[in-house]
């Protein structure tokens, strides 16, 4: 059986559209329009782009009708009313090429269109009256009205083609672009908390495997890092779609934001492993016979839980809508699962009070020397290890808390199937929401990453009772002793 893979499907459809115009431009009804217009059709084809995604070309085409309409109120006063002056037209027409290109800056990708088509209607109109594009068709009246009527005809039948083609050929929905990213996040998130935690039971204590490990998480996190912004773009286009799913556009919205206060954790913790210190630490005697050990099942147990809730949040994704998609944990298997996840960071934080002691006997050995403030290397580079082992216990719950949140609010959606319409992508007030957004996004990150590193470095007690509460239950409070 022959695969059409989507990026052929695209490269049929530009095709497709582009002879579909080329067609017109030779065929009886050319004569529907002037022959000075037959170049407008086979130009909207060409920056249209039928191969975007549905929503994106929906997005694209509202934005290209509503600049028509005001190109061609500008089009009729370029003509109408400073027809008769050269240096009006060219006041007006550079006016008018600066505006949308400073439109354009906005977001390049977006308003690429409607940046292009309102200079042009302007230029048709300058390059009329001089009459380089033709006779005038309007009895010899300034305002050559003709004209106008049929390059917004022109457009309009290259905006039939183009919507033709992209509705009716192989419709690539945005919808399905999220999901696939957030299937492809997720998948990289569980691959980064396996090998953070590989890297702390003591699995990389040689300077090769180390060395190994660390480039394997650098990469995934420059992957999850390129999803995330990829996912965000497309959200914006799925708003412009009408969709039968499960799934609306908030929902995407929180599970996105789940992904990205884990992923902030776990890039957290890469920082954190990739300094020397850790180094240290990881290839210390200390650390490979008694810490690593001592909390290598504890680790492991984590590992799995982890992979569990984060398996069941993409199970959520892939089976709605698919038969072949593996069944969903019960609500008995999520509950033991969330147990399960809490109960073994509370044993991680259990063991690590239980062996600190022996790991690194010469901080309390040395008490008389702390209290003068006589630090030795030794004792410096022991207490360096104490905060590394320290960080990682505290990011290991935090990861379990953040990994909660997300399963938790996988599950409550996707209840039904229901008809999914964002009319207010269109309205004005709207036009520039990708813009305004990126501002608020990266304030909201770097919120959130000082809150999780005020949180991550904060040294427990040794005098720590977990209770069996949930995740929020594990707060730690006090000091070294």
């Amino acid at each position: 059986m022959i695969t059409i893979t989507r990026q052929s499907k695209d490269w049929l459809k530009a095709v497709l559209a582009y002879v579909l115009a080329i067609a017109f431009v030779f065929s009886p009804w050319n004569s529907w329009i002037q022959s000075r217009c037959y170049g407008n059709v086979v130009l909207v084809t060409v920056i249209q782009s039928p191969s975007k995604t549905v929503g994106n070309y929906l997005d694209s085409l509202f934005l290209l009708l509503v600049t028509m309409c005001f190109s061609s109120a500008l089009f009729a006063f370029i003509q109408a009313v400073v027809g008769t002056s050269y240096t009006g037209m060219a006041f007006v027409l550079f006016f008018t090429v600066w505006i949308f290109s400073t439109i354009r800056t906005f977001n390049l990708q977006r308003y690429f269109v409607a940046s292009l088509v309102a200079p042009l209607f302007a230029f048709s109109a300058i390059a009329s009256i001089v009459g380089v594009v033709g006779k005038n068709t309007t009895d010899g009246a300034l305002f050559d009205e003709n004209f106008l009527i049929s390059t917004l005809e022109s457009y309009m039948i290259g905006v039939a083609i183009c919507t033709a083609v992209n509705l009716l050929v192989f419709p690539d929905f945005a919808e399905s672009h999220i999901n696939e990213l957030l299937l492809s996040v997720l998948e990289s998130i569980s691959a980064l908390s396996t090998s953070v935690i590989a890297c702390v039971d003591g699995s990389e204590t040689d300077k090769e495997a180390y060395a190994a490990g660390n480039k394997k998480r650098t990469d995934l996190v420059l992957k999850i890092q390129t999803d995330l912004g990829k996912i965000d773009t497309t959200i914006d286009q799925a708003t412009a779609e009408i969709s039968y799913s499960h799934f609306s556009i908030k929902n995407y919205i929180r599970l996105v934001k789940g992904c990205k206060s884990v992923s902030a954790v776990l890039f957290s913790f890469q920082t954190a492993l990739s300094t020397a210190g850790v180094q240290r630490l990881v290839s210390s005697p200390e650390f490979a016979n008694q810490i690593s050990v001592s909390m290598k099942p504890t680790w492991a147990s984590l590992d799995s839980c982890l992979l569990k809730l984060l398996d069941d949040v993409s199970s959520k994704l892939n089976c709605l809508g698919s038969a072949k998609a593996k069944p969903e944990l019960s609500e008995v298997e999520i509950q033991l699962a969330l147990a399960k996840s809490v109960e073994a960071t509370e044993m991680a934080l259990l063991e690590f009070e239980r062996h600190e002691p022996s790991a690194f006997l010469e901080v309390f050995a040395d008490k008389a020397d702390i209290a003068v403030g006589d630090l030795k290397p030794e004792v410096k580079a022991s207490w360096d290890k104490l905060l590394h082992v320290t960080f990682f216990i505290l990011a290991s719950k935090e990861l379990v808390k953040e990994v909660s949140t997300l399963h938790s609010d996988a599950a409550a959606m996707g209840k039904s199937k229901k008809i999914r319409m964002h009319l207010s992508h269109f309205i004005p007030t709207g036009l520039f929401r990708s813009h305004q957004r990126i501002p608020a996004v990266l304030a909201s990150h770097y919120a959130s990453q000082t809150r999780k590193s005020e949180k991550l470095y904060f040294i427990p007690s040794f005098n720590f009772r977990p209770q069996m509460c949930g995740c929020d239950s594990l707060s730690t409070n006090g000091s070294i002793q």
